[in-house]
């Protein structure tokens, strides 16, 4: 069967603590895929487009937040089913 994920990117400036997060379009977060040290430099994380339940989202835009110590970043992603 074909499975559909995503990658979600970042980079990190450093080793520190960071923190990946997805929210619906209301705001609410629908899954929590990282929380955790990283080392410097570039990482990737698999999402299935499931909640922290593992139940399958709807499709719709979905907005995710990377926290890296005290900075924060946003993007968004459109989930198709």
């Amino acid at each position: 069967p074909f499975t559909r994920r995503a990658q979600l990117v970042f980079d990190a400036p450093g080793a520190g603590h960071a923190r990946l997060e997805i929210f619906d379009a209301a705001g609410r977060r629908v899954a929590w895929l990282l929380d955790g040290p990283v080392t410097s430099g570039r990482h990737e994380v698999d999402w299935r487009g499931r909640d922290d339940q593992d139940r399958s989202l709807p499709s719709g835009v979905y907005y995710m937040r990377v926290t890296f110590d005290n900075e924060v970043d946003t993007g968004r992603a459109v989930l198709l089913r």
